[in-house]
C-alpha cells in the first residue's frame, strides 16, 4: 500500500522563527536535539487539539446522510475519529504512522495516514478538514487571529536555547 506524508513546514510561517534558524544553523551547524525535542512537543501538543469535545471552527459539518451514519454508528467520536488511528499518529510519536523527522537542518512532523491527504486537502466530495497544524489553531477552538502563537514562541525559545547552549 502506498503511504503519503503529511507533514508539515514550519520554517516558512514565521519570519522571526526563520532567523532563529537561520543563526542557530550558522552557529552551530546542526538541529537535530533542538527539533527532537520540538518534536515532542508537537505530538503532546496535539493532545488538547485532538481531545476537544467540539468541532474546531475550522471544519465544515459533515453532510446529514454522513452525520447520520456516524451518529448511529460512533456516537461518542467526535469528527474526524472513528477508529482512533489517525489521532494516534498524531499524538504518539511513537505510532507506525506518525511522521517525526528531524534532520540536521529540517524538521518534519504529521501522519503517514494513507487517507490523512483527504481530510487534510479536502476532495470533490469532502471539504477540507485539517489536522496538522503548528499554531494557535491547534490550542482554541475559536478565531485564531485573536490568539496568541504560544506554541510557535516556544519552538522559538528551545532554538535560541540551543543556540546559546552551544556558544
Amino acid at each position: 500500500m502506498a503511504r503519503f506524508d503529511i507533514s508539515l513546514d514550519i520554517a516558512v510561517q514565521d519570519a522571526e522563527f526563520q532567523l532563529l534558524i537561520a543563526e542557530a544553523i550558522k552557529k552551530t551547524g546542526d538541529l537535530r536535539k533542538p527539533f527532537e525535542q520540538i518534536s515532542r512537543e508537537w505530538f503532546k501538543g496535539n493532545l488538547s487539539f485532538s481531545n476537544q469535545a467540539s468541532k474546531p471552527n475550522i471544519w465544515a459539518d459533515y453532510r446529514p446522510k454522513y452525520a447520520a451514519r456516524k451518529a448511529k454508528i460512533m456516537p461518542l467520536y467526535p469528527m474526524l475519529k472513528w477508529t482512533g488511528a489517525l489521532y494516534r499518529s498524531i499524538t504518539d510519536q511513537k505510532d507506525a504512522y506518525a511522521v517525526s523527522r528531524p534532520g540536521r537542518f529540517s524538521l518534519e512532523v504529521g501522519s503517514d495516514i494513507p487517507y490523512g491527504m483527504y481530510h487534510q486537502y479536502g476532495t470533490s466530495k469532502m471539504p477540507t478538514r485539517p489536522f496538522v497544524f503548528s499554531g494557535p489553531e491547534q490550542i482554541t477552538s475559536g478565531n485564531v487571529k485573536d490568539v496568541s502563537n504560544e506554541r510557535l514562541d516556544r519552538w522559538k525559545d528551545i532554538i535560541s536555547s540551543w543556540i546559546m547552549r552551544k556558544l
